[in-house]
């Protein structure tokens, strides 16, 4: 039985040592629980997984992981506010469902507003205390 070559894609991150970037890549190599690499995966993975495989995957697909990445996204929110006393943000906005020629056919670029994301009272109900850094 032949072997077949694994490709890699990989991605090298460097920064000043006192730069914001530099205190961002520290932090993450110094967590003691998860690694640099799964920590960053993560964050990439809710910011960007839903664009990354559009017309990789099908449409069912594609909303399951749009689905997720908005569930990870609304989860690090609210940590966020309650480890630093950020405020609730009014509401979310989204740009303008496609209608077949993507975001350029809303009307000057314009984002229109959707319903807002669960209230914090909502979200406590749902999440364990004990879990708000596992980020």
């Amino acid at each position: 039985m032949a072997r077949t070559k694994r490709e890699r894609v990989s991605v090298r991150l460097e920064a000043e040592v006192n730069s914001i970037e530099g205190h961002l890549l520290k932090y993450l190599k110094a967590d003691p629980i998860i690694p640099p690499r799964e920590s960053a995966l993560r964050a990439l993975k809710a910011f960007y997984m839903p664009w990354a495989l559009e017309g990789e995957v099908d449409e069912v697909q594609l909303q399951r992981l749009a689905s997720t990445a908005v569930e990870e996204l609304q989860f690090r929110i609210f940590q966020i506010q309650q480890r630093y006393g950020a405020g609730a943000s009014p509401g979310y906005i989204t740009p303008a469902p496609r209608q077949g020629v993507g975001a350029a056919s809303a009307p000057n670029g314009m984002m229109s507003p959707v319903a807002p994301a669960p209230t914090i009272a909502e979200m406590r109900q749902n999440i364990n205390a004990e879990d708000l850094d596992d980020f």
